[in-house]
């Protein structure tokens, strides 16, 4: 969206990640996918990623968008893209 609005305000925020910890990002689609007048929602989405803890990171993804594309009915009206980025977790004692 840059370049969109001529004045915007930015701010710049840092996050301490430790191992393990993943950072998930998407665009609109998958918490605007829609069965009927459902949207899949913020709250669906935060349940799924929690549960999706200790998971990689392609699993994680791959887990989202394949239940967004479920609730949707396997055809998505919007574009839809995530990303995820994991800190690796600490090796195996």
């Amino acid at each position: 969206m840059l370049g969109l609005f001529p004045d915007i305000r930015l701010l710049e925020e840092t996050v301490q990640l430790r191992r393990g910890d993943m950072i998930v990002a998407f665009t609109d689609g998958v918490t605007e996918a829609r069965d009927g007048d459902e949207q899949f929602g913020d709250q669906r989405t935060e349940k799924l990623l929690a549960a999706s803890a200790g998971l990689s990171a392609t699993e994680t993804a791959g887990i989202l968008l394949d239940e967004v594309l479920r609730f949707a009915g396997t055809s998505a009206r919007d574009d839809i893209a995530i990303l995820v980025l994991r800190v690796p977790p600490p090796p195996p004692a």
